[in-house]
């Protein structure tokens, strides 16, 4: 709560969840990002250049509008090996008092535009959110093979992390952060509405080529976004931004042992989920979507047992298919072929025999009225298509049944 404020015991969650809901979303906007990605690219020459600007606002006057704020994030590009490991140090403190050396003053430049101080050895105290309490928070700035750098000690004597770290210091002011109107990531005529969103919860990695060979995603140590106007997502370890109307192979490269859910999100309303999917290191799982998502092939890196989610948005009604029980290989590789309105949901299984559960889940948007059924225990031998059809989503009138190819 606000320092000052004397009613936090009457407050209620669901007064405050708009509220720290704005304010968290701040941080995913399209200004905030721009803005830190920008200035984390000038790594540690961007830590004097915040200092400046800090010290020039208390100098010449600060009020709710320019009151700096100092964010602690990733030096370097966000295709950088390691970047988004760094985001785990990104955190916002409000600064409030400089502490200098004895016999130094801050001074303006002759124009005022800037400060000429010498930032060597002084501290900025902080209020960090994270020890509320503690009026010892500080930065202290120091010169390091001729460059100013910072440590920041978060209330004790040592240092919990500092420029070495790849960490540099951003800076918004309160007015363009927290009072100031934000749009969403990539809004306008590159918005979220113009993408593919792929990521993955996993110990895997996604390797994505277009039809031209053009890459997106970790390949080895490096984060590509050759296809014209891909983005990593800034924040969000695995995830990516992709142009719509391309046909996309994705191999998911295990790092570690366990399971990884594949989830896309397409602009038309159409998400695909693949999950509970066992990987090792060096497993490489192969997954083919044509532009519209009609036309998906998945095969394994080895014989593997999964469940599949598709869902579309067809007018004002969402619907979803999800089986359960599915699975194939290498040379066993899962064929699904989709109609537009999911009408028709066809899963060809060239692998061992399977005992598959179909469930069906429709929502109207203007009713909210939710239906749902399943179908359990389906047996599915090998080189069967099993066949899922809806003939009317209204009532959920769901059908599925075996078909030899």
């Amino acid at each position: 709560m606000w320092k000052g404020e004397n009613d936090t015991i009457t407050q209620t969650e669901a007064a405050w969840k708009p509220w720290l809901t704005g304010v968290h979303g701040k941080l995913l906007s399209r200004e905030s990002l721009l803005t830190f990605h920008d200035q984390g690219r000038e790594g540690n020459a961007r830590v004097q250049k915040t200092y400046r600007e800090i010290e020039h606002t208390f100098m010449t006057g600060c009020d709710r509008n320019v009151a700096p704020l100092l964010f602690f994030i990733p030096s370097g590009e966000v295709w950088d090996s390691g970047y988004f490991d760094k985001l785990s140090d990104s955190h916002c403190i409000m600064p409030f008092r400089f502490v200098y050396p004895a016999g130094r003053n801050p001074q303006l430049s002759p124009d005022g535009s800037t400060t000429v101080t010498d930032p060597n050895e002084v501290e900025l105290f902080c209020w960090d959110c994270n020890n509320p309490t503690n009026s010892n928070c500080r930065l202290k700035f120091r010169r390091t093979g001729g460059e100013i750098r910072f440590d920041y000690f978060d209330g004790g004597t040592t240092r919990k992390f500092c420029s070495e770290d790849g960490i540099t210091l951003g800076m918004m002011t309160n007015g363009d952060y927290l009072l100031a109107d934000h749009d969403l990531p990539f809004s306008g005529p590159f918005g979220l509405t113009s993408f593919i969103i792929d990521f993955l919860l996993s110990p895997a990695e996604l390797e994505i080529t277009d039809e031209d060979g053009l890459r997106v995603g970790t390949f080895g140590k490096q984060i590509l976004s050759e296809v014209p106007d891909s983005h990593p997502c800034y924040l969000f370890k695995g995830a990516y931004l992709m142009p719509v109307d391309r046909n996309y192979t994705k191999r998911i490269v295990g790092t570690g042992t366990g399971k990884y859910t594949y989830n896309s999100i397409m602009p038309d309303g159409t998400t695909l989920v693949i999950e509970d999917v066992s990987t090792q290191a060096g497993h490489q799982d192969t997954l083919m979507v044509n532009a519209d998502a009609s036309q998906i092939r998945f095969a394994p890196h080895a014989e593997k047992s999964f469940s599949v989610t598709f869902s579309k948005l067809v007018g004002t009604q969402m619907r979803s298919l999800a089986l359960t029980g599915v699975g194939g290989g290498p040379a066993t590789e899962v064929d699904i072929t989709v109609a537009p309105d999911l009408s028709l949901f066809r899963l060809g299984n060239r692998s061992s025999v399977k005992n598959v559960e179909v469930r069906a889940f429709t929502i109207e948007r203007t009713t909210n009225v939710p239906v749902n059924k399943k179908i359990s225990g389906l047996n599915v031998p090998t080189n069967h298509d099993l066949v899922v059809t809806v003939p009317n989503w209204n009532t959920l009138d769901l059908n599925a049944e075996a078909i030899a190819f």
